[in-house]
């Protein structure tokens, strides 16, 4: 402790104030912690930028590979309009025969004796190709029961991945 003499006022206010003189002499950023903080803060700030471009990276590739996806669904919906449009035809020229789509193929597969209809020939064998069918007694177009792929231009000589029945 100090003497008695020393615990007077001014005493106590010149020790403060010389305390505080020498305390801030001797403060520095690095002895108050700044400067281990600023690294830290550089090696967090690089780590952040590298994860950013990455995430970029991994942006562009997501972005590039939904472009793709995009271009295969407007792919699609193209075929899938062309079927439509397919069925739609295949089922405009069966009711335009007055078949609509669900009558039996008996009279067609008869030749009533009647001239050559093109429906069969005389050894009562197939002659027209149908894709979904192969060979038989109707084309494409006149085919009542089409497949979901049906070709309406398939033919006996091309017929663009159908039927093999018959041959």
């Amino acid at each position: 402790m100090f003497p008695t003499a020393d615990k007077l006022w001014a005493a106590a206010t010149a020790h403060f104030q010389q305390y505080a003189n020498n305390r801030n002499e001797d403060l520095t950023t690095e002895t108050a912690g700044y400067l281990a903080k600023t690294n830290s803060n550089t090696g967090t700030l690089g780590d952040i930028t590298s994860q950013l471009a990455n995430l970029a990276a991994q942006n562009d590739s997501r972005n590039t590979e939904f472009r793709a996806l995009q271009a295969e669904l407007a792919a699609n919906k193209a075929e899938s309009a062309a079927t439509k449009a397919m069925f739609t035809a295949c089922k405009e020229g069966n009711k335009s025969r007055g078949n609509n789509g669900g009558g039996s193929n008996k009279n067609r597969r008869r030749n009533n004796g009647g001239g050559n209809d093109n429906t069969s020939n005389n050894n009562n064998e197939p002659t027209k190709y149908c894709w979904t069918h192969g060979l038989c007694f109707h084309s494409g177009v006149q085919c009542n029961f089409c497949s979901t792929k049906h070709q309406l231009d398939a033919t006996a000589t091309n017929k663009r991945g159908g039927s093999q029945a018959g041959f």
